[in-house]
């Protein structure tokens, strides 16, 4: 029998394609797209001042960083909602299928889109008075920030797969982020157009394109593991694709001027830790398949909490090391490259010793209490006893080891509520303390005065101060002191795991 062109491609690829096509929404905005472009085409036609130039791109923006991607919103959500996600699991197709279906199907929507509004650049162009470099190179910036919106957009739609009540609040928080984005874009394109102010060099520019597909990857992958069963191990390929960002990172970092090439390493390893923290323990034998597969990676690959704090740990640990290294070539003259390569490579090496002793049965127990409380420990005692010469480095440290204690306090204290109630933990127990720290902390803030340090810190527990030793120092641990007296019932949970 002989197949159909189609039949090489996705099949959720082809259906979202010809369903989306006659949709009211997709003619809509393509249509509306079209007239409003002639409009202000024809406003800006020739010689324009930067305000024109900003309102030309604010039109082509809208479409792109606003409507395409809370258009996405919906993807699994109308699956869900037409009861029809099941009839997906029956036709055999896998979780990565059904996600990055429909995904490429809202990308391949937004090139169509795209390519309509190409030509109205070129026209202006022969008007005279634009650089057609600059503006492909903004136009392919929207694109990018468009895939990177629309797969947060999909990855968060796959959410009401398991808590379809929680629909309302993602779509809210998808609004304020792709806002903040939006604005965030604008707010610099003046200066992107005129070159005033702007680091970004082309270089930079094409290691961005190289290294997002890895983002969006880690983005989708979240939805992938909402969208599977719970006997489907996706592990690897999260995990890898953490490994071969930061690759790229390393390879392509002596060629770079800007710190903003960090973002793609900061923002997979940051998914990936916060998705590593909320991991439970599976007890489907399908699961461990993988591990008994490939053995050398031992914890990597388990789905259990113990190997998954671990690697969230790992995770934290890395974002500190790449900018604080980062931090460190701006504040030391001729430093050394091996140093930015060696580092990172240390701690990956670093980790993989430590999974494979924690397979050691006598190890396991204090390797559950190294797990709780390494990160904090190795902070507290890095900031006040070996990098306090550089001062910028040692004020990142401080707000990052106080980033890190509000999540742990609420996680420890999560852990605790989980216990006291006897149920498995919760993601809305985290939910639940961590509000009750911010409110807490937040009427501690309003009502003490004067401000101990300019870090950014919410415990409600900070009642005295050392005066005779250094504040800092002092205050650091009585967060500390904190951390250990909520940290036990996770400490407990990783023993048990």
């Amino acid at each position: 029998m002989k197949k159909d062109f189609s039949d090489k491609f996705n099949p959720i690829l082809i259906k979202e394609l010809t369903q989306g096509m006659r949709a009211k929404s997709f003619v809509l905005v393509f249509l509306l797209t079209q007239l409003v472009m002639l409009f202000v085409t024809f406003l800006t036609f020739g010689p324009t001042t930067n305000s024109e130039i900003g309102i030309f791109w604010l039109y082509i923006a809208v479409p792109l960083l606003l409507v395409k991607p809370m258009l996405a919103m919906g993807s699994i959500n109308a699956e869900v909602k037409g009861n029809t996600i099941e009839m997906l699991y029956l036709s055999r197709l896998s979780a990565s299928k059904i996600v990055t279906g429909k995904y490429f199907s809202q990308m391949v929507k937004t090139l169509l889109l795209s390519v309509s509004i190409f030509p109205y650049i070129i026209i202006r162009y022969f008007a005279g008075g634009i650089d057609l470099i600059q503006d492909i190179m903004g136009f392919v910036f929207l694109l990018v920030a468009n895939a990177f919106l629309t797969a947060l957009s999909v990855a968060l739609s796959s959410f009401s797969n398991k808590y379809p009540k929680t629909q309302i609040v993602r779509f809210i928080l998808m609004s304020f982020l792709v806002l903040t984005v939006m604005v965030f874009i604008l707010d610099r394109w003046d200066g992107f157009f005129t070159n005033k102010g702007v680091n970004v060099m082309l270089i930079d520019f094409f290691v961005i394109l190289a290294m997002m597909p890895f983002v969006v990857y880690q983005i989708l992958s979240v939805g992938i593991s909402q969208v599977g069963p719970e006997a489907e191990n996706n592990l690897a390929l999260k995990r890898l694709n953490c490994f071969l960002v930061l690759g790229l990172h390393l390879v392509l970092a002596s060629f770079c001027e800007s710190p903003i090439t960090l973002f793609p390493v900061i923002f997979c390893f940051f998914i990936a830790a916060a998705e590593g923290f909320f991991i439970g323990d599976t007890t489907h034998k399908s699961t461990y398949r993988p591990v008994f597969k490939r053995r050398i990676l031992g914890l990597l690959l388990a789905p259990n909490r113990y190997g998954s704090v671990l690697w969230a740990n790992f995770c934290l640990l890395m974002i500190f090391t790449v900018i604080g290294l980062e931090n460190y070539a701006d504040k030391t003259v001729g430093a050394s490259e091996l140093v930015f390569f060696a580092v990172p490579l240390a701690l990956c090496i670093l980790f993989f010793i430590t999974i494979h002793l924690a397979k050691i049965s006598f190890i396991m127990t204090p390797m559950a209490f190294l797990i709780a409380f390494f990160i904090p420990a190795l902070l507290f005692f890095c900031v006040h006893f070996v990098v306090t010469e550089v001062a910028d480095f040692d004020k990142l440290a401080r707000y990052y080891f106080n980033l890190y204690m509000n999540f742990i306090i609420p996680y420890g204290l999560a852990f605790l509520l989980a216990r006291i109630r006897k149920t498995p933990f919760k993601v809305k127990y985290f939910a639940i303390a961590f509000a009750v720290i911010l409110i807490l902390g937040s009427i501690r803030e309003t009502i003490r005065v004067g401000s101990q340090q300019d870090a950014i810190l919410l415990f409600p527990f900070d009642l005295f101060r050392m005066s005779n030793l250094n504040i800092e120092f002092s205050h650091g641990i009585i967060v500390y002191i904190q951390a250990f007296l909520v940290i036990f019932p996770l400490f407990f949970a990783l023993r048990n795991s």
